[in-house]
């Protein structure tokens, strides 16, 4: 598994912020989010500006440490970018 020492930082706002996002930690990712969904419970956090497969790619499992069945996973096209380029949102899903 790569371990990546990128952003880690997942955004909760209702203002969606347009930045890209390169590296991420997926371990730091889901903890972040387990620990908003006591606080926050159903608020999409933004982990940042992906290609659409991503999405599909983490829905379908073939990320091996992101269990499909804990976590959703939606995207919001972006302005004036690829139609494949979209913001990508994730939220653990209610026990």
């Amino acid at each position: 598994m790569e371990k990546n020492n990128g952003t880690t930082e997942v955004t909760f706002t209702e203002d969606i912020p347009r930045t890209r996002v390169r590296l991420i930690d997926w371990h730091d990712v889901m903890r972040q989010l387990d620990e908003s969904s006591v606080t926050n419970p159903g608020a999409w956090g933004r982990v940042g500006e992906f290609d659409q497969s991503v999405r599909t790619h983490i829905r379908a499992g073939r990320y091996k440490h992101i269990d499909p069945k804990k976590y959703e996973v939606t995207t919001k096209k972006i302005e004036g970018k690829s139609r494949s380029r979209a913001d990508l949102y994730m939220r653990k899903r209610a026990s």
